[in-house]
């Protein structure tokens, strides 16, 4: 029993192989999921949420916050990590072939309650550069 309970959990924690996403056409990530941007030899991983200091919804504040996620980008066997914000700079960047912009972070904050690691995703939209 105990077997069949780590192998269901083991199975379960396994990332999607990596998928192509093309050219010019928003994409979601998770935490840990990897998609090359089709024609580029470019390959983008969300890694995390850095910050996330946006207001909840329910809740007034006097600024919108700012969510900061950790990207890896890689390419011919070298990897550049960056930073892409949501309410500051930089929301866009440029990196070899492609400029990649930080469309949204979900699911937004809730008052009181910290959003767990792996409920993020990220909308991502690549151009050619």
């Amino acid at each position: 029993m105990r077997v069949q309970f780590c192998v269901a959990v083991l199975l379960g924690t396994c990332t999607a192989p990596t998928s192509s996403v093309p050219l010019d056409q928003d994409f979601e990530l998770r935490p840990g999921q990897t998609v090359k941007i089709a024609g580029t030899g470019q390959s983008i991983t969300f890694e995390a949420v850095a910050e996330d200091s946006r207001c909840p919804a329910s809740v007034q504040c006097v600024w919108a916050g700012n969510a900061r996620v950790s990207l890896r980008v890689g390419e011919g066997g070298r990897d550049s990590v960056l930073t892409l914000n949501t309410g500051v700079e930089p929301r866009r960047v440029s990196i070899g072939k492609i400029s990649l912009e930080l469309k949204a972070v979900t699911p937004g904050p809730s008052a009181g309650t910290a959003t767990p690691a792996s409920t993020y995703r990220v909308t991502l939209h690549a151009t050619g550069a």
